[in-house]
């Protein structure tokens, strides 16, 4: 069995896109607060861990851990 990480997602719905890039943030540094954004974000961490609010909720994404946010909330 192949044992190289896959994701696998069904695509949002139309017209939605998915946005995706690479940045960095050093420790205690802190990404600005957006709301109503249009596209579905996809967050890969590969190294560290990433702290992530969306509404009222909160989670903590572990290296190798995936996370997608919606594009109608605040994050």
């Amino acid at each position: 069995m192949n044992t190289s990480p896959i994701l696998h997602f069904i695509s949002p719905p139309v017209p939605y896109f998915i946005d995706c890039g690479r940045t960095f943030f050093h420790v205690d540094e802190q990404h600005i607060s957006r709301n109503q954004i249009g596209v579905f974000d996809l967050m890969v961490v590969t190294k560290g861990t990433l702290h992530i609010g969306e509404g009222m909720l909160e989670w903590t994404i572990q290296k190798g851990e995936a996370f997608i946010l919606r594009p109608d909330a605040s994050h």
